[in-house]
């Protein structure tokens, strides 16, 4: 089956992230344009129908750019602008009966700079690993990657971190059955973005 979506003429709808459940039903996250800006957007797909759908507006730009299934809750991570604070990094969990909402946590750095939630997987206990980037100094501007493990109830466990010279973005993440974790996303080195890839162990 196939099926698109359109919000209307010039306006940009983006999927970024899917999972599958057991039962074949296809969780899709995106941006989705009410015509005025960007929402955080959530879908729920069964065979070849529509399930629901979850649309948050934060008053300004707001986007999923990953997500999780872990049991019957499902999570999403990206961004939302904030006033004075330029974008947070935006984790938020559903259930995946209804979309019904569970927490939402948001990180924002020191300096108030951009922060986006780029990736987002699972380790074996439950535990959320969410990586991106946040502002370091934002008169250059520079970027760090940054990761951080959550517990299922969104409560922060360790965060790690990786800046070179230039812009670092951590793009996604992996756990394997030892709830070790792989991140993969790029770093600036004399002037050009190369692939960058690290290993954290279970205390990041």
């Amino acid at each position: 089956w196939f099926h698109s979506q359109a919000s209307g003429t010039g306006q940009n709808d983006e999927a970024f992230g899917i999972t599958v459940d057991a039962q074949g039903r296809a969780y899709v996250v995106g941006e989705m344009s009410n015509g005025a800006n960007l929402d955080h957007w959530l879908r729920q797909y069964e065979d070849d129908a529509l399930g629901w759908t979850q649309i948050i507006d934060g008053g300004a730009n707001d986007g999923a750019r990953a997500v999780g299934l872990h049991g019957d809750t499902l999570y999403t991570a990206g961004y939302r602008v904030v006033a004075g604070q330029s974008n947070n990094i935006w984790l938020r969990s559903y259930a995946a009966s209804d979309g019904s909402t569970g927490f939402v946590v948001e990180y924002n750095d020191a300096l108030n700079g951009s922060n986006v939630g780029q990736g987002l997987a699972i380790d074996p206990g439950g535990d959320l690993i969410v990586v991106g980037n946040e502002t370091v100094d934002p008169l250059l501007p520079q970027q760090d990657a940054w990761i951080r493990e959550y517990t299922p109830a969104g409560a922060p466990v360790w965060t790690a971190g990786y800046g070179g010279p230039g812009a670092d973005q951590a793009r996604a993440a992996a756990c394997d059955g030892a709830g070790n974790v792989a991140v993969v996303g790029y770093e600036t080195v004399g002037g050009q973005a190369d692939v960058w890839v690290r290993f954290y162990d279970t205390n990041g």
